[in-house]
This record gives C-alpha cells, sequence and structure tokens, in this order.
C-alpha cells in the first residue's frame, strides 16, 4: 500500500472499464454500488433503492470462495484471485457535505486494496459496516485488518458502526500509517 494516497487522490471509476482496458484499474479506486459477501449486501437497501439504482453505474463486487468478482449492470466484467485484500476505512465527513447529518459525526467508506499478481487496485464501498463484515466473514480472502477494526463492537446500524469508530479515535487509527492524511475532509471529495 506504498502508493496508497496517489491512488485515492486521482479521479475514481465509476463503472468498469471496457474489456481490454482492465489494467486502467491497477492503481486507481473504482467505486462500487454494492459488496456482497457470502449472501449479505453491503450497504443495506432502504426504501428509495429503485429510485437510486438509477443515478447508479450498479457495479457489484462479490466476494467469495477466495474471488473478487465484479459486475456491472448484472454482468460479470471479470474476475480477481487475490493474493491478499488490504481492508480499511475512509472517513467522510458527512456532517460537512451534508446538512441533514449535522448531529452526527463523520461515516465511513469501506475500502479494499486488491492486490493479485497482475493487479493492484481499490474497491470503494458506501459504509464501513462492509470492511467490518468481511474481515468477521472473509470468503476465502486472504484480508488484512490495516486499521484493526474487525473486533469494533457496535449496535447493528451503520450509524452504530460509524459512532464506534468515532469513540475508538479515527485520527489515532491511522496516526502513524500511510493512512494518515485520511484524517482530513480528503475523503469527502471522493463521494459519489
Amino acid at each position: 500500500m506504498k502508493k496508497v494516497e496517489q491512488a485515492l487522490t486521482k479521479a475514481a471509476f465509476h463503472g468498469v472499464p471496457k474489456d481490454g482496458e482492465l489494467l486502467l484499474l491497477n492503481g486507481r479506486v473504482l467505486v462500487c454500488d454494492t459488496l456482497q459477501v457470502d449472501g449479505e449486501k453491503f450497504p443495506k437497501e432502504g426504501t428509495f433503492v429503485k429510485m437510486i439504482e438509477k443515478l447508479r453505474h450498479n457495479v457489484v463486487a462479490t466476494a467469495n470462495d477466495g474471488l473478487i468478482v465484479l459486475s456491472e449492470n448484472g454482468k460479470e466484467r471479470v474476475t480477481y484471485a487475490p493474493t491478499r485484500v488490504d481492508v480499511f476505512l475512509a472517513k467522510v465527513n458527512s456532517q460537512i457535505i451534508t446538512p441533514r447529518y449535522a448531529n452526527q459525526g463523520p461515516t465511513y467508506d469501506t475500502v479494499l486494496h486488491v492486490v493479485s499478481a497482475r493487479d493492484d487496485l481499490y474497491l470503494r464501498v458506501s459504509g464501513g459496516k462492509a470492511g467490518h463484515y468481511l474481515l468477521n466473514h472473509a470468503a476465502d480472502l486472504p484480508v488484512v485488518d490495516v486499521l484493526g477494526i474487525a473486533d469494533t463492537e457496535f449496535a447493528g446500524s451503520e450509524y452504530d458502526f460509524a459512532d464506534a469508530i468515532n469513540k475508538r479515535g479515527y485520527g489515532s487509527m491511522v496516526a502513524g500509517t500511510e493512512l494518515a492524511f485520511l484524517d482530513n475532509n480528503f475523503a469527502s471529495n471522493l463521494r459519489v
């Protein structure tokens, strides 16, 4: 993850590149609408799912049997057999960018750093619970808990998870690591 800041500061992909151009994802972020692990989907869909689906690219990352499969609009596009999957959180200052969250603190997105013999890319999924779940249900993937979030206890909702991370202190979790740059308003720029 030596080039994580460089990768996260480049413009993110919001759709899977065309066949023959998949290597463009190396060193970049692909924003995924959904992470599916052993049949569980993240983020959990709410009452406005039909409306929101029209705005999405419908990129789904499915983790199962040691593989990560990227699909777009229901069609499998590429399969990765990673040798390492670093799982970490990117802080999103929701209370700054969206007035309805003014009474909330920061929230978090999950970032997966997927490394294989040929590939080195980042997948970003809304909400921190996705990463927490993947770390505790690894789907036979070689996951690495970069920030120690697997043991975080929370009541169940995405906001409860964010509150638990905020109480632990995200700044202290990333301090002294190559992820320290994420403890500012940076991640808010990457929101879709």
